[in-house]
């Protein structure tokens, strides 16, 4: 039996056990809950019909699948029957990529927003984000399996040569309440300004030199900008 992980009280399963003798749950996991009712049942010559009823204690906190065996007995035959349960690990993954770089220029239209998916089992919030960095949602709940795409973008210019590199943290807000955090830090780049002349930066002077001696003939030179120039 497999249960799910959304909600902090799962849905009780129902197990109907047929029985010529009596029997009784001899083994539980920890995180298994029986209603007191139906921790044993009576015997029938042909059988007689009782009902099992469980399911885990809260939601699974841990980034790792439970498993566990709940097992039946009688002490007439000594028969045993296991019944395997399983509850989800709790979410909380994202497929970041973070060899994708945001354009020095950032673009203003909505198709410019770069994304990523984010699955996770609760409650969540970003708590820390580069000043230049912009979100549309900074917090959130529980997703289904397909997880949710986050839309974020540079909401300022990098005037810089070099790259800019922060740091964006996504947080648990149950784990937090509970004193155990846990987060997905992401590194984030945006690209240095880039403006010279030439192939590659550096060759501008050799770009320069070689102008100085091609006389009045028309040439070509190559221009690399991140925005327009004049």
């Amino acid at each position: 039996y497999a249960f799910g992980n959304r909600d902090a009280a799962p849905e009780a399963r129902h197990l109907t056990v047929n029985a010529s003798a009596d029997w009784y749950v001899d083994q539980v996991p920890a995180w298994i809950s029986l209603n007191s009712d139906t921790m044993s049942g009576k015997g029938a010559q042909g059988g007689a019909a009782s009902e099992l009823i469980f399911a885990p204690k809260g939601q699974n906190m841990e980034l790792v699948q439970k498993s566990g065996v709940v097992l039946l007995k009688n002490d007439v035959n000594k028969l045993q029957v296991p019944i395997s349960v399983v509850q989800d690990e709790f979410l909380f993954t994202t497929d970041w990529n973070s060899s994708n770089k945001l354009e020095a220029v950032p673009e203003n239209e909505r198709d410019e927003y770069h994304s990523f998916n984010f699955k996770t089992s609760g409650p969540w919030y970003i708590d820390r984000c580069p000043d230049w960095l912009e979100f549309q949602v900074n917090e959130g709940t529980y997703n289904d399996d397909e997880g949710i795409d986050l839309y974020f973008k540079a909401k300022s210019t990098n005037t810089a040569d070099a790259d800019r590199t922060g740091e964006v943290r996504l947080v648990s807000e149950l784990h937090k309440n509970m004193g155990n955090p846990i987060y997905q830090v992401l590194s984030v780049t945006q690209n240095g300004f880039k403006f010279y002349l030439g192939e590659s930066e550096g060759t501008e002077d050799d770009v320069l030199n070689q102008f100085s001696e091609l006389g009045t003939e028309t040439q070509k030179i190559k221009i690399t900008s991140p925005t327009q120039w004049k």
